[in-house]
């Protein structure tokens, strides 16, 4: 078995507005402990929980539009670290994505991983796992519900030295524009917790290797 559905996931955000931030966390201790779970994550279009399906219920119900998603950008890239599936499905239309903030994440990241670590976490409030992928990097990535949060990141499996991380976290703003996030390179090690900050309905990536 390489993945399967049996999840309400992302096409959901085209006629429902069930599929919150502290929806997508709760997955991750209820249907993800049942293996692989194709959500088909990737959706560009972010909205807050106030703009949502606005467009759709003016129209009485009736637009044929595309899905949007009430959560950042960041929270999105989360999902593909985050939600197990070995064959995952992207959702988005590539006019919506190709040249777009994350995409260049996404041309990274991996569907099979050979170690995984649950970091922090609690049911509908936040989680934060790293997985290995087979080239030695660390994945990093986080998910948060509709309170802004700092987590302090335990990174102690990372050998020993001092590593570089790519990090993708939320724009300041981003409770008010869900898809602006900020893209930085910062130096981490094992011996110190890495403090990142998520927004509203927010998230982060990061890619871990040895500094050179």
């Amino acid at each position: 078995m390489m993945t399967r559905e049996g999840v309400l996931g992302e096409e959901y955000s085209k006629f429902s507005t069930r599929i919150t931030p502290e929806h997508n966390i709760a997955l991750c201790f209820t249907r993800l402990l049942a293996g692989q779970m194709d959500y088909t994550p990737g959706g560009f279009l972010n909205v807050t929980q106030e703009q949502f399906l606005k467009d759709w219920e003016a129209a009485g119900g009736k637009l044929i539009r595309p899905a949007e998603v009430m959560n950042t950008r960041c929270q999105e890239l989360a999902k593909f670290v985050i939600y197990e599936s070995p064959v995952t499905v992207f959702c988005e239309h590539p006019d919506r994505c190709l040249g777009q903030p994350g995409m260049d994440f996404l041309r990274e990241v991996k569907t099979i991983w050979n170690d995984t670590r649950f970091l922090d976490g609690y049911p509908g409030e936040h989680i934060e796992l790293a997985k290995q992928a087979a080239d030695g990097r660390w994945f990093v990535a986080g998910m948060n519900n509709g309170t802004r949060r700092t987590v302090q990141l335990d990174l102690g499996f990372l050998g020993e030295g001092t590593h570089t991380a790519t990090l993708w976290m939320d724009a300041k703003d981003a409770d008010k524009h869900p898809s602006k996030l900020v893209k930085k390179q910062i130096k981490v090690s094992a011996s110190k917790p890495c403090k990142v900050e998520m927004n509203v309905g927010g998230g982060f990536v990061m890619i871990v290797e040895p500094a050179v």
